[in-house]
């Protein structure tokens, strides 16, 4: 009887470890993820002039 708690003790304990690790794995991929498409949004919206005001050619003011 006792060894057969220990077994299921022990099986338990590996079953926690296990979750534990396959957790942090799904958190290391969504934080990559994540990262990844800030930065792509990021550069894209600091390389992106199409929203800025263009000016012309004879518009410029040179004094």
């Amino acid at each position: 009887m006792i060894e057969e708690a220990e077994k299921i003790t022990e099986l338990y304990l590996q079953q926690q470890k296990f979750h534990e690790r396959v957790l942090k794995m799904i958190g290391v991929g969504v934080t990559l993820v994540l990262g990844v498409t800030v930065t792509v949004l990021g550069g894209k919206a600091i390389g992106s002039e199409d929203d800025l005001p263009q000016l012309a050619d004879d518009n410029l003011n040179v004094t």
